[in-house]
């Protein structure tokens, strides 16, 4: 079980400063794979710092955030309270809108293979018939540390990212080099899809990840209205 508040403390702050830079470009690759307008109530899954929320809140309806962090929420809180088309969860259930779209950026690495499947249903339950599910920095099966240390750094290179910020580029890319203290789960495509399937929803595999990482990959799941199987 990660401790959401140590992590928020430790070695995720040093993503802060260079995600501010690179939400920018998760943003428009999203908008390029799903179609962002303003009649959309979407839930920020796992939002963190609020980084994302804040950069597609100008093209949508109103937004959801929920982080499993208390001492998150409270900066959530914070960072929105001014903001009255944001709504900070406590808890997931206590959404009071059904979503059209779920952003899950950065997050599913560290949900638990047998745990994802109840996340679904739930997220299921709080959205509309017809909507759309977007996971993002998703790791494959037996992926490289290394390689993916070095397609960090090429892209960080690429958003100019990485002299500015060399300091916390270097804290995460032994971050990944040692997989960190908190074990992360890597999915394999196929039996990902096969699960998104089984619950109703067609799956796409993104062209690029909308993350830092390009050796990770991204998904967009789109459920048409249609009962699941299940």
């Amino acid at each position: 079980m990660v401790n959401w508040d140590n992590f928020w403390r430790n070695p995720a702050r040093s993503y802060i400063k260079i995600m501010n830079v690179s939400a920018f470009d998760y943003v428009n690759n999203l908008k390029s794979n799903v179609n962002l307008n303003d009649s959309q109530i979407v839930l920020d899954y796992g939002a963190g710092t609020g980084i994302i929320a804040k950069q597609i809140l100008q093209y949508v309806k109103s937004i959801n955030v929920y982080d499993k962090s208390p001492s998150m929420t409270l900066k959530l809180k914070h960072l929105f309270s001014d903001n009255s088309s944001v709504q900070v969860l406590d808890e997931l259930e206590d959404i009071n809108e059904r979503v059209d779209l779920v952003l899950i950026s950065s997050v599913i690495q560290y949900i638990e293979r047998q745990d994802l499947s109840l996340i679904i249903q739930k997220l299921q339950k709080i959205s509309n018939k017809k909507h759309q599910i977007v996971i993002s920095d998703i790791i494959p099966v037996n992926s490289n540390k290394t390689l993916e240390s070095i397609m960090m750094i090429k892209k960080s290179i690429a958003l100019k990212v990485f002299l500015p910020y060399l300091w916390q580029m270097l804290t995460i890319t032994l971050m990944i080099l040692r997989r960190s203290k908190i074990k992360l789960t890597e999915y394999d495509q196929a039996g990902l899809i096969e699960l998104f399937n089984s619950f109703g929803y067609e799956v796409k595999i993104l062209a690029h990840n909308l993350g830092l990482s390009d050796q990770r990959y991204s998904i967009v799941c789109s459920h048409d209205g249609i009962k699941s199987k299940i």
